[in-house]
């Protein structure tokens, strides 16, 4: 059976493998967000530096690379354009995405150290909120000065017909920065519950699968 260490490493190549994937159908089809992918493979092996430092259960590494998968399979595969449940996919990526990368910061910051676990999910959820605000500057910087207006890292809203009764398009930087929120509430309360399991002698099987 392969070592921690491994499992760990594998699970970052197939990561790269994936967003590779991404890479090559954008430069087949949409050359517009070759940059979008190059961007992600970035960040996987800057995550990757990071878990080196900071080893990581491998399921909590995929929670990690989710979010870049979100991004690239709707610039790539077009999700931008659809909507679910009234919502466009931009909305639903901020949610899922802040969750999944809270959840991440939380469990690098408690790697070496489970002292003050509760300023670590506060920390956690600021970070998160510290990297909305960076992306949000960037969207906006893209669209209103350098006229990118497709669904790429530098652009703001859902690739979608301009409805301007629509508060999801017209307020679309303060709406995706109430979604991160509550995307960092629902993290917060997913890490509270593993930390109440933990406390009630569940650890043992919490090591074990997260």
């Amino acid at each position: 059976m392969a070592d921690m260490h491994t499992i760990r490493r594998n699970t970052f190549m197939v990561g790269f493998a994936i967003e590779g994937v991404f890479l090559i159908l954008a430069v087949l089809f949409k050359q517009q967000f070759v940059m979008d992918c190059i961007f992600s493979l970035a960040a996987i092996g800057l995550f990757y530096l990071i878990e080196q430092r900071y080893p990581l259960n491998p399921v909590v590494i995929v929670l990690g690379m989710m979010p870049l998968f979100i991004h690239s399979a709707g610039v790539v595969l077009g999700f931008f354009s659809f909507t679910i449940l009234g919502l466009g996919y931009d909305k639903w990526s901020h949610f899922t995405n802040s969750l999944l990368v809270t959840i991440v910061i939380f469990y690098i910051l408690i790697a070496y150290s489970r002292d003050d676990v509760i300023k670590k999910v506060i920390v956690a959820g600021f970070v998160m909120l510290g990297i909305n605000t960076l992306q949000e500057t960037l969207e906006f910087i893209g669209t209103r000065y350098l006229g990118i207006l497709n669904e790429s890292l530098f652009s703001q809203g859902d690739r979608l017909p301009i409805d301007l009764k629509n508060d999801f398009q017209v307020f679309d930087t303060w709406w995706d920065m109430i979604f991160d929120i509550f995307g960092v509430i629902a993290a917060s309360i997913i890490i509270g519950i593993i930390l109440w399991l933990e406390k009630h002698h569940y650890k043992r099987w919490l090591m074990r699968n997260i």
